[in-house]
């Protein structure tokens, strides 16, 4: 007898929960980003990150290291059955003003594992991908 349900609408998969969690030190300044709730990625880039950050977290040409940590949890167990971190070193190639709290940066890597993070961009275009097919197939 097989577990896995015949209906295409409903994938095991589906109940891993996904979280990540990003990390911020200036290593520039010293100083660890306390308000790392508030970063906002906005795009993933091929050796790089541009993000939405508090406008006291950095300046233009400052060097941050950043940690990604991502756990899956399987919801239906409420077991943490996968995590990983990924660590980079990036400089802040570009910054620009988006309104009066808020920066928006552009860390351009320059240490990294770079298989690890082509996985990680291929890890979350797949989700993605997935997420779009299942809201697709809602509204049709």
């Amino acid at each position: 007898m097989s577990l896995t349900p015949k209906n295409s609408w409903i994938d095991v998969r589906d109940f891993v929960k996904t979280s990540y969690t990003l990390t911020i030190k200036n290593i520039s300044t010293h100083q660890p980003v306390k308000n790392a709730e508030l970063v906002e990625v906005i795009e993933l880039l091929d050796a790089g990150v541009v993000m939405k950050v508090p406008k006291n977290v950095t300046s233009a040409g400052h060097i941050l290291m950043a940690t990604i940590d991502k756990k899956m949890i399987d919801s239906k167990k409420g077991i943490k059955s996968y995590s990983s971190k990924l660590a980079v070193t990036g400089k802040v190639a570009e910054l620009e003003p988006f309104n009066a709290e808020f920066n928006i940066i552009t860390l351009q890597f320059y240490q990294f594992n770079t298989e690890h993070w082509q996985r990680f961009l291929r890890e979350y275009e797949e989700r993605q991908r997935a997420v779009d097919e299942i809201t697709k197939k809602i509204q049709e």
